[in-house]
């Protein structure tokens, strides 16, 4: 997941000008703005889904082989963030590029979500852990796929909108960080 997250901000690059001046730089960085939202977004997200993560595998006691195959699945999910970031930051006012970038996430976090359902019901988490924990584990991450899975819809209507709805997504994410971790 760091590597990802390194690869974010790889995908924010100055056109190729020669000769700049300071005035023209300086242009040319407020210009990348939507590259900017991009990358925040997504080191959040990525971040979110890494604390998310830990925290599932602090619960659970043993793993399996499909437990492992579903892990190798989300780590796709998360590899494919970077690529519709850079899409995203490049082509943002298109409606398929919201859709792409919103679906990967949608992705990602229903991933999550199914590796805390199936080891809980697989018997793999520990003795400890309480159905309420498993619980807020699996509606966090269902909580932000449905804020990007509505973003989607709004997308169709209006990009730019699509993306900042986004930003509830922020105090989610906030809370569920001070959450105790065993």
């Amino acid at each position: 997941m760091a590597i990802a997250m390194t690869l974010l901000v790889i995908e924010i690059r100055l056109p190729n000008e020669h000769h700049l001046t300071d005035a023209r730089l300086l242009e040319i960085l407020g210009s990348l703005w939507p590259r900017y939202l991009g990358f925040f977004v997504s080191f959040a997200v990525i971040a979110f889904l890494w604390i998310a993560h830990w925290r599932k595998y602090q619960m659970i006691e043993r793993a399996s082989s499909r437990l492992v195959w579903l892990n190798f699945l989300f780590l796709l999910a998360i590899c494919c963030i970077p690529f519709t970031t850079a899409v995203l930051g490049e082509h943002g006012d298109l409606r398929v590029a919201v859709i792409v970038y919103a679906a990967t996430m949608v992705f990602a976090l229903l991933c999550s979500a199914t590796l805390t359902l199936y080891g809980y019901r697989a018997g793999l988490m520990k003795a400890s852990v309480s159905t309420d924990e498993v619980k807020k584990s699996i509606l966090n991450s269902l909580f932000t796929a449905t804020v990007f899975a509505i973003s989607i819809g709004i997308a169709f209507f209006d990009p730019q909108l699509a993306k900042y709805f986004w930003f509830v997504l922020f105090g989610s994410m906030i809370f569920s960080l001070r959450a105790p971790v065993h």
